[in-house]
């Protein structure tokens, strides 16, 4: 299996590192794929692509079976999780895709384009971040697609955001070291992005 792992990673902070070690030690994960939004994708204070490319290839020189997808940045407007998806299944037409989440967005799936036809073609791996019964959501919400779910339950809780080391960027102890170098070098994330 192959899982996606999108995100703004604004910037990609251990949280990242830490759960994409943790599927790759899964059996039945062959290779992990950042795919990072585009500049299209509508986030207050999102910095350039270019940049949370560059960070997520950083991240990646030390995981294995691990690489970046531009996939999104280079596409011409922002594309839906499914749209993403079916992409990489077109490229891959024998290979098994799944989409990796944390249980927050997992609440808001149903607001998601095309959700239905998004769990129903791809297995969709949620990572138990302890802030909803993950398991009675599922059963009351997509109970009949529920065999499309993998619950990433032994995942120890890991409380950290991009958006906690953007609103106080003195909290290097969220990035790892070649990430937080990165991010002096180049001078990012200086403003006030409230």
């Amino acid at each position: 299996m192959i899982v996606i792992f999108g995100g703004a990673f604004n910037p990609p902070t251990i949280a990242h590192d830490e759960v994409a070690r943790h599927l790759l030690a899964l059996p039945t994960v062959e290779k992990l794929v950042f795919v990072p939004v585009g500049d299209h994708y509508e986030k207050p204070d999102l910095i350039p692509a270019d940049h949370r490319v560059k960070m997520l290839e950083i991240m990646v020189e030390k995981l294995p079976d691990t690489s970046v997808s531009k996939i999104e940045v280079e596409a011409q407007r922002a594309l839906k999780t499914i749209e993403t998806l079916e992409r990489f299944q077109v490229e891959s037409p024998e290979a098994e895709f799944a989409f990796v989440m944390g249980a927050d967005n997992l609440s808001k799936l149903r607001n998601w384009y095309a959700y239905e036809r998004l769990i129903h073609s791809f297995k969709m791996i949620i990572v138990n971040r302890g802030e909803l019964d993950i398991h009675a959501f599922i059963e009351k919400h997509f109970s009949h697609l529920s065999h499309q779910f993998l619950i990433i339950e032994d995942f120890d809780k890991v409380d950290i955001s991009s958006s906690q080391y953007r609103a106080d960027v003195t909290k290097t102890e969220l990035l790892l070291p070649q990430i937080e170098k990165y991010i002096k070098e180049k001078g990012l994330y200086q403003g006030n992005f409230d």
